[in-house]
């Protein structure tokens, strides 16, 4: 039996789309008119949801009952010597949670949005320098709607997706959105302005004061590597800090006096052990970034073996960008004092391959496409 256009009868029909359940979208050259024809069928999705993968993450119920009451010592310790958090960062907070509000963020002046990057107030974000390099470059104006943009997305983004996700696709670079150094720890420093509450000042899930290694010093909870599961980085950070919110409980007069009881537990637990508070430590940078430099590049190879870098051209968005894992032969040989891998190239260093791919989508405007001799 022939098929013809429900409409106006007519047999011209164009096959437009198969649809995942088997049905075709059919349109009509005569009249344009679109429809679907045949019978949906069934599709079963095996892929858990997000509550039942939030399920599955750690939860104050696995904390043994001695570490609780351990925790718990620890936290009339801290309460005894430090019974508020200072004026500054309340006052610091309700000034950014108007310029994040819907109304404020549009016409936040640039100068603003700068300031609350490179404050250390109400959560300290880290070295800044990529992030003002960065604003520099391209002046105030563009740094500023972009960083406007990118917080519009995070706090407003379109009702049918979850923060979590939104905050994952602004620090690995996806949809075009995200301003340069403006990404983990800046991040969660805006979702502090504007839910003070709920979000704790603690700026990174892994690293020396990160959410992750709290968790396991101060309570014993081992919480999963980034690189190891199917959780995203933005799932990671929301969950693991109302997990830590949820066992910290009352007694503080805002989130930021909470946190500060978690960074000094941690380093209680860390001293009592015999290991060196992170006060005393230097932290390295998430990504380097090695121009004219071979030297400084062979150093850093040497010393993270299990790093990966980039090599990508001068003005990036105008050739490919390579990944390649620290030992690939790609790199082949330089002798002392020779610039050779880094002349006409750059290479974007780091230890983790998230942070290199996101740099690439950002600063480059494309996928980075990994080496096939060391992938």
């Amino acid at each position: 039996m022939a098929v013809a256009c429900p409409e106006c009868g007519s047999a011209e029909l164009d096959l437009v789309e198969v649809l995942e359940d088997e049905r075709r979208r059919v349109k009509c050259e005569s009249c344009g008119h679109e429809w679907l024809r045949g019978e949906a069928r069934v599709v079963y999705k095996t892929t858990a949801s997000i509550d039942d993968l939030r399920k599955r993450f750690p939860s104050p119920e696995d904390v043994k009952p001695d570490i609780l009451d351990r925790a718990d010592l620890l936290k009339h310790q801290y309460l005894k010597d430090h019974p508020s958090s200072t004026a500054q960062a309340v006052e610091f907070r309700e000034r950014y949670r108007q310029v994040f509000s819907k109304e404020g963020l549009k016409d936040a002046a640039p100068q603003d949005l700068k300031d609350f990057a490179n404050s250390s107030l109400a959560g300290n974000p880290g070295n800044m320098s990529r992030f003002n390099d960065a604003w520099n470059e391209m002046g105030a104006e563009e740094g500023a709607q972009r960083v406007k943009d990118a917080i519009e997305y995070l706090l407003y983004g379109p009702d049918d997706t979850f923060i979590e996700d939104r905050l994952t696709n602004l620090i690995e670079g996806r949809r075009g959105f995200g301003m340069t150094g403006f990404r983990e720890a800046l991040l969660t420093k805006v979702l502090c302005m504007v839910e003070p509450t709920r979000f704790l000042p603690i700026n990174k899930y892994s690293g020396v004061a990160g959410k992750k290694e709290i968790a396991k010093w101060i309570y014993d909870l081992n919480l999963p590597r980034q690189e190891t599961v199917s959780w995203t980085i933005g799932r990671l950070i929301i969950w693991s800090n109302d997990l830590l919110l949820e066992l910290v409980g009352s007694g503080f007069s805002d989130t930021e006096h909470a946190a500060g009881f978690l960074w000094w537990a941690k380093d209680e637990m860390r001293q009592r052990s015999g290991q060196t508070p992170t006060g005393t430590e230097e932290t390295e940078p998430d990504l380097l970034v090695f121009k004219d430099d071979d030297e400084g590049f062979r150093r850093w190879m040497v010393e993270h073996p299990a790093g990966f870098y980039l090599n990508a051209n001068r003005a990036p968005a105008s050739d490919d960008v390579l990944l390649h894992k620290v030992g690939c032969p790609h790199v082949g040989d330089a002798e002392p004092g020779e610039v050779a891998w880094t002349e006409q190239y750059i290479k974007v260093c780091s230890m983790t391959s998230i942070e290199l791919e996101a740099w690439s989508r950002i600063e480059a405007g494309q996928d980075a496409r990994h080496c096939q001799t060391c992938a």
